[in-house]
């Protein structure tokens, strides 16, 4: 087990950003024996060439520190998150699609009144410590850019927008003859089509634990937003109740 030394921490009303490659945090796991790390997006399997540079980058960035011998020292901070990610029991996964886009996956985790998120890209890892909830909600937004939206017009009963919505950006048509075989109008199967297509953004919140749970959904068109919850309903909503919804699916 590698020896820790201490890094510039954060302070009490502070967040802290630490970005790392896949590959340095699969020699991070290695080190400590960790054979998983619970993220949001899994990292594929790493090369050992791979794990050579991640080892001098991590060197580079003074987060590891050759010991006398072969051991290693590891920053504070660093230690402390893989640790926490290898023995991770539960957290929240958002699940990002924007139009035209591919989709993008980050994660929640609370541990002892310390808030993490994890931003995940192709090759890495962002991962933000925050001191609390309104902390979080303002990084959320920010992920989001859903700084200025406001409560969306209450609009249509669906089944399973989220996924409905997905269907939809690929081909109307299909979504189209669904929506007229249900029990909406023709002015309400254009309504709501309309509605679709003016859509920029679905995102999916999930509770990953033991037990399986419906996601509670987010759409945003970048000036209004609309919930779909486990009530089964579609309705605008703003900023404060997505943090409360968040908040609960946080600490369920």
């Amino acid at each position: 087990m590698p020896s820790v030394h201490k890094s510039p921490m954060f302070g009490k009303d502070q967040s802290f950003t630490l970005p790392l490659s896949s590959a340095e945090l699969g020699w991070l796991a290695g080190v400590f024996g960790q054979t998983r790390l619970v993220l949001p997006k899994p990292i594929s399997a790493i090369m050992g060439e791979t794990l050579t540079q991640a080892q001098e980058s991590l060197a580079g960035r003074r987060l590891i520190q050759r010991e006398p011998g072969t051991g290693w020292k590891v920053d504070q901070l660093a230690a402390f998150l893989v640790q926490w990610l290898g023995t991770v029991e539960e957290f929240t996964r958002l699940e990002v699609h924007r139009r035209g886009k591919e989709p993008v996956q980050a994660g929640v985790y609370a541990r002892q009144g310390l808030i993490l998120l994890a931003e995940c890209d192709a090759q890495a890892v962002t991962f933000v410590f925050l001191p609390d909830e309104a902390y979080l909600m303002a990084e959320i937004s920010r992920f989001l850019e859903l700084g200025s939206v406001r409560r969306g017009r209450d609009t249509f009963a669906f089944p399973e927008p989220a996924e409905l919505v997905q269907a939809a950006w690929q081909d109307p048509v299909p979504t189209r003859r669904l929506l007229e075989r249900s029990d909406l109008s023709e002015r309400d199967v254009s309504a709501a089509l309309a509605w679709i297509d003016s859509l920029k953004m679905v995102v999916q919140f999930t509770h990953v634990s033991t037990k399986v749970e419906k996601p509670y959904c987010l759409f945003s068109d970048g000036q209004s937003a609309w919930e779909f919850g486990p009530s089964g309903e579609l309705a605008g909503v703003t900023m404060k109740g997505v943090a409360a919804q968040i908040q609960q699916i946080l600490y369920n």
